[in-house]
């Protein structure tokens, strides 16, 4: 098993990218999911599981070899006498908004044909299936009793 493959662990492990592989072509969907992790998986698999055609796109920070790299250099200086073999690195980026809660919906800016899900301040386990049911709600026309409050909107009042 290939772990420097720069994918995760489970998906190799598993086989899973047999099952979902890169796209190399054009295509087209009817609801495409920028991003993942946890959020990103729940997101497109409540949407699928209620008949949508979903596309998740994905890419892993550039960065984070490099920086992994350099972190097991600094291991290695502070503790000479341990071998340490990178196997897998992962990176995520976490932001948080000042009133804890994250942002599910569509922002102003962007029109109501652009999602987000976002800033969940290291909180993803707790939001990601509020926002997957949520987003599939907006998505289908239909309102969600908490999307006002997990709304950018909620920045104006």
């Amino acid at each position: 098993m290939d772990l420097k493959s720069g994918y995760p662990f489970w998906a190799v492990k598993n086989g899973l990218l047999k099952t979902f592989p890169q796209l190399t072509r054009d295509h087209q969907s009817e609801v495409v999911v920028i991003g993942g992790g946890i959020t990103g998986a729940l997101i497109a698999d409540e949407l699928s599981r209620h008949g949508h055609h979903v596309v998740v796109l994905e890419r892993r920070d550039a960065r984070v070899e490099e920086k992994a790299e350099g972190l097991a250099r600094k291991v290695e200086e502070l503790l000479p006498k341990l071998d340490i073999n990178l196997t897998f690195s992962w990176g995520g980026t976490f932001a948080e908004t000042d009133d804890g809660l994250p942002f599910f919906g569509p922002h102003e800016e962007h029109g109501p044909r652009v999602q987000f899900a976002m800033a969940y301040g290291g909180n993803g386990i707790s939001y990601s299936m509020i926002g997957a049911k949520l987003l599939r709600e907006l998505i289908e026309g239909r309102e969600h009793p908490l999307a006002a409050l997990f709304s950018f909107q909620r920045l104006k009042l």
